[in-house]
């Protein structure tokens, strides 16, 4: 369910306990089981607080440590997933820069080896946790798709690394076809193994347009639970949207003051976009609201 893009890039329907620290970015929002599930992009200091929250909760019970910080950096991108007001999940994607990336640090030579292919340009997924659920699949998965276009659209992402616990490797290869990486390495900050994983944007694509929207009861794959081919053209569309705007704000603000109108002006004054029930078996009750011109 993809609300208005006015609403969405100044936080969501009022009176929303998601809505209430504005500005950061609903990507997306979906009606799942008869739970709204809102996936966004955090800037905010409230939602990347409930962002440390989960993060710290899910990874204490873990051992790995309950005090969890998510570093502000331009490389880095935080969403966090609401199912109604409640802050579920979390995953933070971050772009190959001259810092490097966090799996750096343990895998050194498997990341320069992927560096070096040609045409390789190198995204991170990092700081997951999602609260389990016998529901969450299918939130869980729309959560990654909109992370997938995001990357790919904003950051020009070919391969996607990932640095996993080895009881997690089944479920990376399985649900979304994640491939290992060289050996099996010690992770000095968590002090446990690690695997590397590695998925390359054009195998999302092509499982994408294979089992988007086509929920079945049997398979582990989460793909069919991605989004339907239009509700993704919708959600392409709102991102590349996003982008323009944002690149255009960043352009206003190197303008002397007062000779343009102000970003947020802007946004109210985009155009309004209706909304649209998705039909049809593949979507298996599910509700979706598309962005329509």
């Amino acid at each position: 369910m993809l609300l208005d893009l006015t609403e969405a890039l100044l936080g969501g329907a009022q009176g929303s306990a998601v809505a209430r620290i504005s500005q950061d970015l609903v990507l997306c929002r979906t009606l799942l089981a008869g739970n709204m599930l809102t996936i966004m992009r955090v800037t905010q200091h409230g939602h990347r607080q409930a962002a440390e929250h989960i993060i710290s909760r899910m990874y204490g019970w873990r051992g790995y440590g309950n005090h969890h910080e998510l570093p502000d950096h331009a490389s880095r991108t935080t969403f966090i997933a609401y199912v109604d007001d409640e802050a579920r999940g979390t995953i933070t994607l971050t772009v190959d820069s001259p810092h490097k990336l966090g799996v750096d640090a343990t895998f050194p030579e498997e990341t320069e080896r992927l560096r070096r292919t040609s045409r390789t340009s190198l995204c991170e997924l990092t700081k997951f946790a999602f609260d389990p659920s016998p529901r969450s699949r299918p939130m869980l998965a729309v959560l990654f798709h909109v992370i997938f276009m995001y990357g790919t659209q904003r950051h020009d992402c070919t391969d996607l690394v990932i640095e996993v616990n080895p009881r997690h490797v089944r479920f990376y290869e399985a649900s979304l076809g994640f491939e290992r990486v060289g050996p099996l390495r010690a992770n000095a900050s968590v002090n446990a193994p690690s695997q590397l994983m590695r998925l390359q944007v054009a195998h999302i694509d092509a499982h994408i347009k294979l089992l988007g929207g086509r929920s079945t009861p049997e398979g582990h794959s989460l793909y069919q639970h991605f989004l339907g081919q239009d509700d993704a053209e919708a959600l392409r569309r709102r991102i590349a949207t996003i982008i323009e705007l944002e690149h255009s704000c960043q352009a206003r603000a190197d303008e002397p003051r007062g000779t343009q109108p102000s970003c947020t002006t802007t946004f109210n004054h985009l155009p309004a976009v209706s909304p649209c029930h998705a039909h049809g078996p593949d979507r298996k009750g599910a509700a979706a609201l598309c962005c329509r011109p």
